[in-house]
């Protein structure tokens, strides 16, 4: 089983004194009428992650299926500021490490809302901009225009195939590293064609081909909405 993700280095290693130094997630999100909210069970940081958005759901799927990313968190601290003479504290959305190093802070936000509430928001997301530079993080928002493309139908999609359920035949996906090899570039449907003449055995052979792309065996152009038509090809060594 992988090791929970530990986020007690990224606290020790915060410069910022005016947040609340601590482990574990800010605030717990509770059940909401008014928004969609939740959990999500998270295979990077083998544990459930909450949200309290459709929008922030969406999100977490991208950085679940993003290979780039090592961990993240909701929630992650508190930073104060004054405003009218009055203590005010904000808590980002997500805090998000990659595997080159990067560090981000992540906010997310429907657009409608940023414009409506602009002046709400820029105080807070000024705080953060200047701790961020201080600890040496990459400050993001992100509205549906970025988290809800074709990027996020993969991701949800193949998600489901990471981790399969049942074993099957390495055979059978040596037949399918064999034929890219032999083609190196082809759609989904060529590809299962070429490797399965049995209707009965196409079923389960898709299965495979789905598996291998979502694990990254098997490449894609992320940047166009998954079908059929898809045009795949091995990774280059």
């Amino acid at each position: 089983m992988r090791k929970k993700s530990n986020f007690a280095d990224f606290y020790e290693s915060i410069s910022q004194k005016k947040i609340i130094i601590s482990p574990k997630k800010q605030r717990n999100i509770s059940l909401s009428e008014i928004s969609l909210t939740g959990s999500i069970s998270s295979i990077k940081n083998n544990d459930s992650v909450q949200f309290e958005s459709s929008l922030e759901r969406d999100f977490i799927y991208l950085i679940e299926f993003d290979k780039k990313v090592y961990r993240y968190l909701e929630q992650p601290f508190k930073l104060f500021y004054y405003q009218y003479n009055t203590q005010k504290y904000y808590i980002p959305d997500f805090y998000v490490e990659f595997w080159n190093g990067l560090k981000q802070i992540v906010e997310i936000k429907y657009n409608d809302d940023l414009i409506a509430n602009k002046s709400v928001y820029q105080k807070k997301f000024n705080i953060a901009e200047e701790f961020c530079k201080k600890n040496d993080i990459e400050f993001q928002i992100l509205t549906e225009k970025e988290i809800r493309s074709p990027k996020l139908f993969n991701a949800k999609f193949l998600l489901s195939y990471q981790n399969p359920k049942y074993g099957f035949n390495n055979n059978d996906t040596q037949i399918i590293l064999n034929v890219l090899k032999q083609y190196e570039q082809l759609t989904v449907q060529q590809l299962l064609d070429i490797s399965v003449k049995s209707d009965d055995k196409k079923a389960e052979m898709l299965y495979i081909i789905w598996y291998m792309v979502s694990n990254y065996l098997v490449y894609f152009d992320n940047d166009m909405k998954l079908s059929m038509e898809t045009k795949l090809w091995l990774p280059k060594l």
